[in-house]
Order: structure tokens, then sequence, then C-alpha cells
């Protein structure tokens, strides 16, 4: 007798590197329990229209894209939702997230592993998951009897050309009055390379003078600096595969 599996619904952009990867951990999940079957909402379409998530009855929802819409349309419908969004959490809901305070020792620790003396942290002030980040970075480097310097701003949600060629003329004067040679992290691969383009416009030599690290690790994104970019990895497809588990369990 066949027994209809339970329906859940997957909230991920799959233009995101990070989000296959968190897909690739829960289809894991799936292939080894066979516990559900799976709906990919890949243009994350029902994050902002309550509407999609009604149309049809779900027994869960993991998604990479929790808005406040979303979460109240779960509760009202009593549908387990799991939230993979590096956000402040939403009330009642449980969230799987990266330990951004240990990507940033991991990032510190690079640097002080390859003799590197002086330090710089770039990021994000507006955003938990970046200053989670900048907090474990300069933690490791005092740790190590060494100071950072943090040049941090807040980010406006978008990246617009206007923004960015602001952003790169900021971080080429504050690059300019840091002690050489030096090692900086960025919170995520997209101000890591802005800081590869303020060095150029700098007159800075990468990564002679100024070595540069970003986070997320995204390929593509990495591969298209110059020099290309080495990025710390949070380990998306195990953050998808608990995500699932967790789903499981409720």
């Amino acid at each position: 007798m066949n027994v209809k599996k339970p329906n859940v619904l997957l909230i991920f952009l799959s233009r995101f590197e990070e989000s296959m990867a968190m897909l690739k951990g829960i289809a894991h999940f799936e292939r080894t329990h066979h516990v559900w079957t799976a709906y990919h909402d890949d243009q994350a379409v029902s994050e902002t229209d309550p509407r999609w998530i009604r149309s049809k009855k779900w027994d869960g929802v993991i998604s990479r894209h929790t808005t406040p819409e979303l979460a109240k349309a779960c509760a009202e419908l009593k549908i387990p939702l799991v939230d993979l969004n590096d956000v402040e959490p939403y009330p009642g809901v449980p969230k799987i997230r990266p330990d951004n305070v240990g990507i940033g020792h991991l990032g510190a620790e690079h640097f002080i592993e390859r003799g590197y003396q002086k330090f710089g942290f770039a990021g994000f002030s507006n955003t938990l998951w970046a200053r989670e980040r900048r907090d474990g970075f300069v933690e490791a480097t005092r740790l190590a009897g060494r100071e950072c310097s943090v040049f941090d701003v807040d980010y406006p949600g978008d990246s617009t050309p206007f923004w960015e060629e602001e952003q790169i003329a900021k971080l080429a004067g504050w690059l300019k009055n840091l002690p050489k040679p030096i090692g900086v992290m960025a919170c995520v691969d997209l101000r890591a390379q802005q800081l590869i383009s303020a060095a150029h416009s700098a007159g800075l030599l990468v990564p002679e003078e100024v070595a540069i690290l970003g986070a997320n690790n995204d390929t593509v994104r990495c591969e298209l600096a110059d020099p290309a970019l080495s990025s710390v990895a949070p380990n998306a497809f195990q953050s998808g595969y608990r995500a699932a588990a967790l789903l499981y369990d409720m």
C-alpha cells in the first residue's frame, strides 16, 4: 500500500551558490530518510506573497529567505517552518545559522599562521552576522596580542554601481593609512572584492602589501577578483542537512 508522503516547501533562490549547497544538504537527508516530497520555490515567490503559501497544503517549510510575511502565514496555518536566513530570529521560528564568530576566528588564524603582525577588518555595522564575524576576527587577533583596525559601514541592502564606487573610494583612503604589510578580512566576498578594487585604486600591491580574505566562498565572485580571492567557507551543506533533520523532528 502506497502511503502519501508529506509535502515540504523549499524556498531557495537558486542563483546563490550558498543556497544550492544548502539544498544539496537537504537532498542528502531526504535520500537517506525518504520522508517527504519536496517542492522547490526557486524564485522565492512565497517569501513575500502569503497567497502562495496558502495555495497548497504544506506539511513543512524550509526557507533561506524568510520574511515576516512568510513567518506570519506559516504560524497562522500551523505549518512547521525552519529558517536558514542569517538574520535576527523570528519569535517561535527555529533557525539554523553558521558559526559567524568562528568564521572570524578562522580568518584571523589564516593570517596569524602566515606571520602577519598587522590586521584589519571591513564589514557592515547594521547586520548581525557581519558584526559577529568582525567580533570573532578582532577577538582572535587580540588573543594573539595584536590590535585590529576596523572599517564598518551600514549595508544598504543592495549593491549599486554608485554605492560600489563610493565604498571603493572610502576603503582606499582607509587602506592607505594602515601599516604594511597587513592582512585584512572582509565580512563577505562582496566586501572583499571592494577591498581589492580599493587597494588597486590606492596603488597598493595585493597581496604583497595588503593580503585580503573574504567569507562565504562564493566561487564565481572569488574567481572574478584580480587576483583571485581566498575565502573562508561556511558549511552550507551541513546547515541544509541540519535544517532538514530539525524539520523531521518537529
